[in-house]
This record gives structure tokens, C-alpha cells and sequence, in this order.
């Protein structure tokens, strides 16, 4: 997907929509993970989870290294 970080929502659906034609096996639901991984902030809590039953983990985000 590259980098989304700037992109305005909008933005993101156009170039969501246009890859999940390039990719048939992926999904409206697993790209949007991408959209809220970038926005992500110090101080968030993440559940880290397998499918819709198991949580595999919970934590906290402390800091945050762009690269």
C-alpha cells in the first residue's frame, strides 16, 4: 500500500478500492487494519487477536519509531 500517513481518508478508500482489484484475496476489512495501524499513538492500548475468538495479546503503545 505504501506509505498512507499523509493521505486523507478519502485518499486511502480511492487506493484501498483500487488494490483490492489488484488482489483478489485480500480483503475490505484486513486493509482497513492499515488505516488504523498508521494512526496509532502513544498511549493507545492494542489487542492483538486471531480471528474474532482468541486474543493472543494486550499492551500499550509507548513509543513510536517512524522509519
Amino acid at each position: 500500500m505504501g506509505d498512507v500517513s499523509n493521505l486523507s481518508k478519502s485518499q486511502f478508500n480511492s487506493r484501498r478500492d483500487d488494490l483490492l482489484k489488484e488482489h483478489p484475496d485480500w480483503n475490505k476489512i484486513g486493509v482497513e487494519q492499515v488505516w488504523k495501524f498508521a494512526r496509532i499513538k502513544e498511549g493507545n492500548r492494542i489487542v492483538a487477536n486471531k480471528g474474532t475468538t482468541e486474543v493472543l495479546g494486550i499492551g500499550t503503545v509507548t513509543d513510536l519509531i517512524i522509519s
